[in-house]
Formats: C-alpha cells, structure tokens, sequence
C-alpha cells in the first residue's frame, strides 16, 4: 500500500496541483522490535532543580528535558533524589503494589458485571501515593480519576472503598456518586461534584480546589448569617 494517496477532489479553478494526504508509514507494526536509538534522553541526575519559588520563565528550559532520577543501573541519582528513609520507601512501595491489586480485582469484577465501570491507575501509582505520604493528616485532597492510592497510602479500608464501587447498602454515599468517585472526609479527600449552583462558576474539574475553598467559605458565611452551631 502506498504511504500516500490522492483525494477525489478536482483541481481548482487556478489549475493548482490536486490535495493529497499523507499517512506516515509507522517505525514497527504490532509484532515488531521498536527501535528507540533515535530517542534522546537525558542521564539521570543531570537536569537541574530550581527552587519551589523561582519564576516561570527562569525553568522554561525545563519544558524540553525529561527529570530522571533512576539510572540504568536502578541507582538514584541528582538533586531530585527525595530524602526518605528507608522504611518509607517501603511503605509507598507496599502502597503502590496494594493498589495495583485492587485494581486488578476491582477490574475483573467490572468485567464480570459486578459494576457499572472502573478505572485502573496502572503506571500511575506513585503520584497520588507520593502525594499523599507528602501532604499532612489535615491538608485538603481534590482528586480526579485513577487517585484511588491516596486512599491505599492513607490506609483507607479496602471494604470502604469496594462497597463505593458496588454501590451497596454499606456505601457511605448511598450511590448518589458514580463508582471510583470515592469520598473519604477522613483523610481529606474529597469527591468529585458540584452543587447546581456553583457548576456555572467553577466548570473545569482541574479548579477542584478552588471550588472546594469557594464552598467552605459559603458555608462559614452561612453559618454566621444564621447562627449555626
């Protein structure tokens, strides 16, 4: 099959050449041994890391690296190295491994009609684990899809987590919210939704904590227009 093929439009009343679409012949095709040696990447440690307070045009470079920590030898290396001890470590590991099996079982029962749908967080793992071993006990979360490992590294009850899924009669949400839409005031973390009248001032999810801060402030407003204790 030729990688290039002629569309059925006429030429035009100029007499220019007729338009042609071109579809690029992939470097492997399902099956095959990708060749990556084209691809540069940058060794582990060597991109620089600014201060939290720095300009946005000052680490505009960093748009056009790529951050390594681990090398190829499976050592950290650089300023991006986290100073964790090693039973921390330890801990997001186990975090990270549990929550890749609850997905795993969660999956295969969305498979076998047990809920409506679930979404995994494969490859994802260490960033809402990561966050959540950051963040304090009272630090407010405002999560999107695939964040199921804050609740797994704040040890969370899987049983809390799975009868949200199922939408049982121990769901605290009473299956007012859709599946992995999970709600843990607890440890801070905070659903997705929005009440009708606030959806026409915050519409993007992106601005959860915004909106969250938005709300708080109403109901403390609220609270002392009508004396609520």
């Amino acid at each position: 099959m030729s990688s290039r093929s002629e569309s059925s439009q006429p030429e035009g009343p100029a007499g220019g050449s007729r338009l042609r679409f071109r579809v690029p012949e992939p470097a492997a095709r399902p099956g095959d041994t990708p060749d990556f040696s084209g691809v540069e990447l940058d060794d582990a440690g060597s991109v620089r890391r600014p201060p939290t307070d720095v300009a946005p045009a000052e680490m505009r470079d960093l748009a056009y690296s790529l951050v390594r920590v681990i090398d190829d030898s499976g050592r950290a290396a650089g300023p991006w190295v986290p100073e964790i001890n090693a039973d921390g470590l330890r801990g997001a590991l186990r975090a990270m491994v549990r929550t890749r099996a609850y997905d795993d079982r969660m999956q295969r029962a969305q498979r076998q009609g047990k809920t409506s749908f679930y979404m995994r967080c494969t490859g994802e793992e260490a960033i809402a684990v990561g966050q959540a071993l950051e963040l304090g006990p009272r630090d407010m979360f405002f999560p999107t899809y695939r964040q199921q490992g804050w609740l797994v590294a704040r040890d969370w009850p899987l049983v809390e987590m799975m009868c949200q899924i199922f939408s049982n009669e121990k769901d605290r949400l009473h299956g007012r919210q859709m599946p992995v839409m999970y709600s843990a005031r607890d440890v801070g973390f905070f659903k997705q939704g929005k009440r009708p009248d606030v959806k026409r001032f915050m519409k993007r999810e992106g601005e959860g904590g915004v909106r969250g801060d938005y709300m708080l402030r109403r109901t403390q407003k609220t609270k002392r227009r009508y004396k609520v204790t």
